[in-house]
């Protein structure tokens, strides 16, 4: 675990330190079109990243919410393989970030929203905004440029289609 931390701490610190923004949108809630806007501010300082998804859109009266847990997951699902991707995986890699989030919103849903689709939509958003934030971050560092990767994963509603189907 240790070793992780380290490794990746110094990866961290051969990167300029800044802040990026980047954002994804979601466009149907499962009961309505609606847009909803995930928002993260990145700011990397020394050996740490600060993940910051205060300002994305409230929750969702629909179905497309996440927990804290799916925030989580959806910033390390681009974490990993794009940071690191040469490191040992394990939860050293996540000591060096802070991920915060604010209760009641898409990406940090406050019981009792619904959250039955939140893995497949918010926090997809979530991993969109970060992978997008994480390849600007990457392309102002000479050294890890080239490891950075364009968002690669659209929005995945497939139950939108079934909401106002009539009962069989």
């Amino acid at each position: 675990l240790d070793y992780s931390e380290t490794l990746l701490r110094r990866k961290l610190q051969d990167i300029p330190d800044g802040k990026w923004y980047a954002e994804d949108y979601l466009d149907h809630d499962g009961l309505t079109e609606a847009v909803y806007v995930t928002r993260l501010w990145l700011q990397k300082k020394g050996d740490e990243l600060i993940f910051d998804f205060r300002q994305s859109d409230n929750q969702a009266p629909g179905f497309i919410n996440c927990p804290y847990a799916g925030l989580e997951g959806g910033v390390f699902n681009s974490v990993f393989p794009l940071l690191c991707n040469d490191i040992p995986w394990n939860s050293g890699i996540l000591r060096p970030f802070r991920i915060l989030g604010r209760e009641g919103a898409l990406n940090y849903a406050k019981f009792p929203a619904a959250v039955s689709s939140g893995v497949v939509n918010a926090s997809r958003s979530v991993a969109n905004a970060t992978n997008a934030a994480l390849a600007k971050m990457l392309s102002c560092s000479e050294k890890y440029r080239d490891n950075l990767m364009a968002v690669w994963s659209g929005s995945v509603f497939p139950a939108a289609t079934t909401t106002n189907m009539p009962a069989l």
